[in-house]
């Protein structure tokens, strides 16, 4: 015979032109298996696309009156792009991990919805995102990023968030700034700091000190920059930029 099984023995049997090639339960599961890792080849896979920012400016603006406390910062400029993110605010145990209040997710698109995954997340890891279908401020749902065809499952409670950005050095860009450290002595010090490509640490930092007038005042001077001080105390500070920072 040219093919077909028989009965006969421990189980059936498929044949070829005469010779026996292995059971039929055996054939009929490489067939099923063939056919889901063809089913699962043409579902495609969901897109991730990280959410970013692009913050360019300076602040404040020059020739206007501007006040701050000791420690803040006099005078700024950036150019950078960053990265959403949200902090729970309660403790979420999700595809059998556990995140504290506090975990930032960072935003991503997935598939064009806006969602929050743990930092480093890729395709295929075994992390879960967070989305909030309502924008209520609450996440209400999570999609697994290894079963991804699953789809997004709901929440059993809300998790509530606040939005923040990223810490995970996603950053590019750099940024500049002069902070108010108080008086020392008879004179004002201040404090440079440089940030490239990391918004949270600077990459370059230097204390300096000017003397004040008997009024009070006095002018600060830094990589171009020119800061008419009106009045400065151990509490706060009100001055001028007259010019900003010179980039390096």
């Amino acid at each position: 015979m040219r093919g077909g099984f028989t009965s006969s023995g421990p189980g059936p049997v498929f044949f070829v032109k005469g010779q026996a090639i292995m059971p039929l339960s055996q054939l009929l599961l490489i067939v099923a298996l063939s056919f889901a890792m063809t089913l699962e080849a043409c579902v495609s896979m969901p897109s991730l696309t990280a959410l970013s920012e692009w913050r360019r400016g300076a602040s404040p603006d020059t020739d206007t009156v501007s006040k701050v406390d000791v420690g803040g910062v006099l005078y700024t400029e950036y150019d950078y792009t960053q990265t959403p993110a949200a902090r729970i605010s309660e403790p979420i145990t999700v595809s059998n991990k556990s995140y504290q209040a506090g975990t930032v997710f960072d935003g991503v698109l997935i598939d064009g919805i806006e969602s929050y995954c743990p930092a480093h997340y890729s395709l295929g890891d075994t992390y879960p995102c967070l989305s909030d279908s309502d924008n209520d401020g609450s996440f209400d749902r999570t999609l697994n990023l290894s079963s991804v065809m699953g789809g997004w499952t709901p929440l059993t409670s809300g998790v509530g968030y606040e939005s923040t950005v990223s810490t995970s050095g996603t950053e590019k860009g750099f940024k500049i700034e002069l902070l108010y450290q108080g008086i020392v002595g008879t004179g004002i010090s201040v404090s440079y700091r440089e940030y490239k490509d990391d918004m949270a640490r600077p990459a370059f930092t230097q204390d300096v000190k000017y003397e004040m007038d008997g009024n009070g005042g006095a002018l600060i001077g830094f990589k171009g920059s020119r800061i008419e001080v009106i009045k400065a105390t151990n509490v706060d500070i009100m001055y001028r930029v007259k010019k900003g920072l010179t980039k390096q």
